[in-house]
């Protein structure tokens, strides 16, 4: 009795069995369509763009912006425009231009670094470590600068030594000479100065040195060019002192007037020598001649 409440009843047959398979076939496609799908529920999730990634834009840009840098420099629009200095010329020219001006000539070379109005110094000549002037000369290296101190030892041989500072061509620069007043032994001297503009020599201004001088000196001569400023100075003693704005720029030269002879030995240009300019002249020079 036991055995046969146990065991289990047996399930009705259906009378049409072709129409039960059907229909579990139907049920079946409904419960397999109705049930989710952990791929398809993956498929549909939004997933973040893959731009909007941080470091996939980081690589983006390190690989874009140099390649439109360089689309950019060779664009046809800018094929025609000056290029504009790297870093290191910029760094290099700004060196060149606060370094120490240290320019020394001593008159060699058959006066290569020297002038004239049409070719060399006219007139000029060379002998015993002395030039001898004649027309007007110019000292080339020195032609580009503004300001500076302008040096040389020089003896007067007849009448006057006469010199040239800020000299921009043969017919616009400022004019000095040193003059011997008198006779004997030991004499008076006096400065002249005036400017030369368009080949005019404009109005003439005297000052006496200081000191007596003696027909065998020689005169340490140093003149100082800063702005629209002059000072002038004679053997370690202060001259005279002017302003003028009308040349801005030029260089230094000798030449002597019609009965004056003198003597130049030796002729410094300096400018900006203090520590600073002589550090950047460690590094670049500048004057390329």
């Amino acid at each position: 009795m036991t055995s046969h409440l146990c065991e289990k009843s047996p399930e009705p047959q259906p009378e049409h069995p072709e129409q039960v398979n059907r229909a579990g076939l139907t049920l079946l496609m409904l419960n397999h369509e109705s049930r989710p799908n952990p791929d398809s529920a993956a498929a549909s999730k939004p997933k973040a763009s893959f731009l909007r990634r941080p470091v996939v834009l980081f690589t983006l840009c390190l690989a874009v912006l140099p390649l439109m840098a360089v689309t950019v420099a060779h664009s046809p629009s800018r094929s025609t425009a000056r290029p504009e200095p790297s870093l290191w010329s910029t760094i290099r020219q700004s060196l060149r231009d606060r370094a120490t001006v240290d320019l020394t000539e001593d008159f060699g070379d058959a006066l290569q670094r020297w002038a004239g109005s049409d070719g060399l110094p006219h007139e000029w000549s060379y002998d015993a470590g002395f030039a001898r002037p004649g027309q007007l000369g110019l000292y080339i290296k020195s032609i580009p600068l503004r300001d500076y101190r302008m040096e040389f030892r020089g003896q007067i041989e007849r009448k006057s030594l006469s010199f040239a500072y800020r000299a921009a061509d043969f017919g616009n620069y400022y004019a000095a000479s040193i003059t011997m007043v008198g006779e004997g032994p030991i004499f008076d001297a006096e400065l002249e100065r005036y400017v030369v503009i368009n080949g005019q020599a404009g109005p003439k201004t005297s000052v006496r040195l200081p000191f007596p001088v003696r027909a065998d000196m020689l005169y340490n001569v140093q003149v100082e060019v800063q702005g629209d400023r002059f000072v002038t100075r004679v053997n370690d003693q202060f001259v005279d002192s002017f302003s003028d704005s009308r040349l801005p720029s030029g260089g230094a030269g000798f030449f002597s007037r019609s009965g004056e002879s003198a003597r130049i030995c030796w002729l410094r240009i300096v400018d900006r020598d203090d520590s600073l300019g002589k550090l950047c002249a460690l590094f670049t020079s500048r004057f390329d001649y």
